[in-house]
């Protein structure tokens, strides 16, 4: 798809390191006015997977599916949103937060050939061009349980997200839901902004409902964190939103045991070259954790 030029994103940093069997990839944006660092390892063969699935030129929700054997995005999409809640971010701001960690990629054409790409690709290689980028949200939301889907207008893509209520901008009546346009190809767009100079006339890729998907509710808090996985014990710090610190252990990626209390669950992260972790309590209140090597 042609890039609009208006759109193009020009504002993306990355590093990487390759390790042999995995690739990390450190991610710099921008949101709000507040510059934020993430750091991820991807398996190399999963990477190496996707790249070799014969493409779909036609369905480009074909893009948004992932092979059980071979799994990304849920896990990268529950760090995201683990990130977002360390810095206290509300539901939407939750979902703006991760769009605009999208808008900032790289725009990247395909050249002579339309080449669409599976999200891993697009992180990867840290770009692509709009429905690429589109694709990639659409799937971290999906991953979050919001219900979206890909908005075509004629020779675009972007994102459209399931909203209960109404909000100012543009949205698209689809299966008895409103969904709003977000555009994936520059940074500052909001849920609902639609560039003037794009076509009125837009098409409509859905991979169907996932079970347990919602709209996303506007005004509420963040959604309560999931149970998390396994890995070593570290001894801890935990300074609380009074400031006051306590101190137990904690097992990276899992539940929090002994003077902690009332955790639901927590995960690991790496900001500003730290270790932090990010606890979720029964009550909604969050916890940030540095963790004493």
């Amino acid at each position: 798809m042609r890039l609009l030029i208006s759109l193009c994103a020009v504002f993306a940093l990355s590093q990487t390191t390759v390790f042999a069997g995995s690739i990390q990839k450190t991610y710099f944006w921008e949101y709000e006015g507040k510059r934020y660092r993430f750091t991820y390892t991807f398996d190399k063969q999963d990477y190496d997977f996707y790249k070799g699935v014969k493409r779909d030129y036609y369905d480009f929700s074909f893009y948004m599916k992932e092979d059980p054997a071979y799994p990304v995005i849920d896990r990268l999409a529950r760090k995201l949103q683990l990130l977002a809640q360390s810095y206290r971010l509300n539901e939407r701001e939750t979902v703006e937060f991760i769009a605009s960690f999208v808008q900032h990629f790289n725009y990247r054409g395909d050249g002579k050939y339309e080449y669409p790409r599976f999200p891993v690709e697009t992180l990867v290689e840290q770009g692509g061009d709009c429905e690429d980028t589109a694709v990639l949200l659409a799937a971290l939301l999906r991953s979050l349980g919001y219900e979206a889907i890909l908005l075509s207008p004629e020779g675009h893509m972007g994102v459209g997200l399931a909203v209960q209520g109404e909000i100012k901008g543009i949205g698209v009546s689809h299966d008895g839901l409103t969904y709003y346009y977000i555009e994936t190809t520059n940074t500052g767009w909001g849920i609902g902004d639609y560039p003037d100079h794009l076509s009125s006339e837009i098409k409509i890729y859905d991979p169907g409902s996932v079970p347990g998907a919602h709209p996303l509710a506007l005004e509420s808090s963040p959604h309560p964190a999931g149970p998390a996985t396994v890995s070593k014990q570290h001894e801890i710090v935990a300074v609380t939103s009074d400031h006051t610190a306590t101190q137990g252990n904690y097992w990276e990626d899992k539940e929090l045991v002994g003077t902690q209390t009332g955790a639901l669950s927590s995960d690991v992260m790496i900001i500003d070259g730290r270790k932090e972790t990010a606890i979720t309590y029964q009550d909604g209140n969050l916890v940030k954790v540095v963790s004493r090597q």
